[in-house]
């Protein structure tokens, strides 16, 4: 027997790893490749936010490994610390009163196995992309924000899967921009294995800006936090508001939305970008939420700042944790997570897993479908035995939504359950958004899904029979109100071979068509409307 060795073509990523993993080898121990494989290791940054100034060159950025299963964190990347900063012009005592330091965004390249920062900016200039080299340490310069952006301050960074990192911006003047420019959504690419010095400037690109919802996500209500991207390319984005209260700044409130993967630009454009609100993270309200990564099981981390005492200036001392989430709305303290050096504070965590189930146990995806007049939805939950009760919420908008009713648990001792809920019609045409709030024993509260339902004023009840036909076809249409109803047979081309007229009555229409009988063989359309709504189905005359 003849045996035949194909040779196998190595994917360019794939050969970069293997390349990269021998050069770890021969260099110091402490230098290595982000692990992107195990599911179980994150990346966090530390830098100085107690100095006012630097005295003195120092590194002012630290990227360390954390072990997701237990908290711990572990030695410097590359055995050094970074040298972050942007120059911002001569001012202030000494040279270093000329720079900014540290960075608050970071994001892993599963492709690259580089690290990527961006400067940290607290006043109105461009904001540098920096590259890390974790083997060398070799820090390029690879990309600087247009001039458009140079009010934006840039804290949350993650990359894709596709190749892009992404970052989201916030106005440090909310007075300087309109209410619907407050948070832009850049993306820009990593420039492969070698960049260059500058290689990213050209691929800077706004996507479009964040959907500005009124007391949920206006003005500095997304101010801090951080994102996430899962398997599919849905980004998901913890945040913190931050609100000033008598002259002084406040965090406030600690959620997590989640940007569906179709909604993201592929583009540069000055639109908005939907977001629906996944969860509130009560727990963590009132601490500064600075960084968010998944794990390979879906399973969410995020780094905060709390301050132990009232945020008053001057400020009280703080605390650097993390915190794990299993399911959205649940926060988890990690113990064994903290700063290995005094006077830094975590400011960003970053991972470079893409799970295909987020957050999955208490995951609650609603349908829904208009039926003779009503919204009928339906959902199911997996996690049934932890759930108190569900509400209801109905919004004209989309935007700002009310419930309309409580659903309380069926079956409280099982896990698997599914539930319905028909909300009776009313006279208004609009669409209907309807979503599904859980409320947990606990008191964790989580989100379903949005979905948009047409009150049509006219709709099948069932299928048009026999299809296909010989003499006759019937039809069965649903009115939500008595209404004069034209019936036609159409081609593709729009041409009207037959047309009749009905009075319908509100609710369920039968009708039979014996006229048909004497149409060619061949494909029609049936067409039902009433006012300026129709439907439509093909049928076939045999």
């Amino acid at each position: 027997m003849k045996t035949t060795i194909k040779a196998m073509k190595t994917p360019v990523f794939l050969t970069a790893f293997l390349l990269l993993t021998l050069l770890v080898k021969t260099e110091n121990a402490s230098a290595q490749l982000p692990d992107c494989v195990s599911g179980t290791v994150g990346y966090v940054t530390f830098y100085d936010s107690i100095s006012s100034a630097f005295t003195g060159p120092i590194d002012s950025t630290e990227i360390r490994p954390v072990n997701l299963l237990t908290g711990t964190v572990g030695g410097l990347i590359g055995n050094r610390r970074y040298w972050i900063r942007k120059y911002r012009g001569s001012g202030g005592t000494g040279n270093d009163a000329n720079y900014i330091y540290g960075t608050s965004a970071l994001a892993v390249d599963f492709i690259t196995s580089r690290f990527y920062v961006m400067t940290q900016m607290s006043s109105s200039l461009p904001k540098d992309i920096i590259t890390i080299n974790p083997i060398t340490g070799v820090m390029t310069t690879i990309g600087t924000t247009p001039v458009s952006l140079d009010d934006y301050h840039f804290v949350k960074m993650a990359g894709n899967n596709n190749g892009w990192i992404y970052a989201i911006g916030v106005v440090r003047d909310t007075t300087l921009v309109a209410a619907n420019r407050v948070n832009p959504l850049i993306r820009f690419q990593t420039c492969g294995l070698v960049p260059s010095a500058g290689c990213a400037t050209s691929t800077i690109q706004v996507l479009g800006y964040l959907q500005n919802i009124p007391g949920l996500t206006s003005q500095w209500l997304l101010f801090n936090g951080d994102i996430a991207f899962d398997n599919s390319g849905n980004l998901f984005f913890a945040t913190a508001g931050f609100e000033r209260i008598g002259g002084s700044g406040r965090y406030t409130d600690s959620r997590l939305f989640r940007i569906n993967a179709a909604d993201l630009p592929t583009s540069a454009g000055t639109g908005s970008i939907p977001m629906s609100l996944v969860s509130d993270y009560n727990s963590l309200d009132s601490t500064v939420i600075n960084g968010v990564g998944f794990a390979g099981n879906g399973n969410m981390y995020m780094t905060t700042r709390r301050y132990l005492g009232p945020q008053n200036p001057p400020l009280p001392n703080f605390v650097s944790e993390m915190y794990r989430s299993d399911f959205a709305g649940n926060s988890i303290l990690m113990p064994a997570f903290v700063r290995p050096t005094p006077g830094t504070s975590a400011t960003d965590i970053a991972t470079c897993f893409f799970p295909s189930a987020v957050l999955a146990k208490h995951g609650i995806v609603l349908t829904g479908q208009q039926v003779t007049g009503a919204s009928s939805l339906r959902w199911e939950v997996s996690a049934n035995k932890d759930v108190s009760y569900f509400e209801v919420q109905r919004s004209d908008d989309g935007i700002n939504f009310e419930t309309i009713s409580n659903v309380g648990v069926i079956n409280p001792d099982i896990d698997n359950q599914k539930y319905s809920f028909t909300d009776i019609a009313d006279n208004n045409t609009k669409a209907k958004f309807y979503r599904v709030r859980s409320v947990l024993k606990s008191g964790v509260r989580y989100y379903s899904n949005v979905i948009k339902l047409n009150s049509a004023k006219v709709t099948f009840s069932s299928r048009v029979k026999p299809n296909p036909f010989v003499n006759e076809v019937e039809l069965t249409l649903n009115l939500r109100t008595a209404s004069p109803i034209q019936v036609r047979v159409i081609d593709h081309a729009g041409r009207i071979f037959l047309q009749r007229k009905f009075i319908g009555k509100a609710g369920e229409n039968r009708m039979v068509l014996n006229e048909v009988a004497s149409l060619k063989a061949g494909v029609y359309y049936l067409e039902a409307a009433v006012d300026n709504e129709s439907v439509r189905e093909k049928i076939v005359k045999q």
